[in-house]
């Protein structure tokens, strides 16, 4: 189940997206980080950086004690979830890694320049992930 970060978390996975080579500069700004529970501590983290009905997917991370467990996947799901039970439409994301990882979850490639202009502004999105960077976009069915 995912829950919202503490504070002393979120330094946590501050520290951890460092290491990992990924993007730290705007996090948390407006970003609603998560951590996946399952048993004792978090196996993975992950975020939703809201604009009008999209978010864009942010520092989605399994630590390295907690891959191949299927942390990565079962978060990714939750926030999509949450993000459903927000009202939102679709989630955004740009990776340069896990294209594959997110294509099996249902993410489809798609252009910069079709994701919606609220996206398009969030820093992560312009400036701080490169334009190497794939962009993929899942949408979301209404909630029941």
């Amino acid at each position: 189940m995912i829950f919202p970060l503490s504070e002393s978390e979120t330094d946590d996975l501050i520290g951890l997206l460092a290491q990992e080579g990924l993007p730290t500069a705007d996090v948390p700004g407006d970003v609603r980080l998560y951590g996946l529970k399952a048993g004792e501590g978090v196996h993975a983290y992950g975020g939703l950086e809201v604009r009008g009905g999209s978010a864009l997917l942010r520092s989605i991370l399994v630590p390295a004690a907690d891959r191949g467990q299927g942390h990565g996947k079962k978060l990714v799901r939750e926030l999509n979830e949450e993000a459903r039970s927000l009202g939102l439409s679709e989630i955004w994301l740009l990776t340069e890694t896990a294209a594959s990882f997110f294509s099996a979850l249902g993410f489809i490639h798609r252009s910069r320049e079709e994701a919606p202009t609220a996206i398009q502004s969030i820093e992560e999105f312009s400036a701080l992930c490169p334009d190497s960077a794939i962009c993929m976009s899942f949408r979301l069915a209404a909630p029941p």
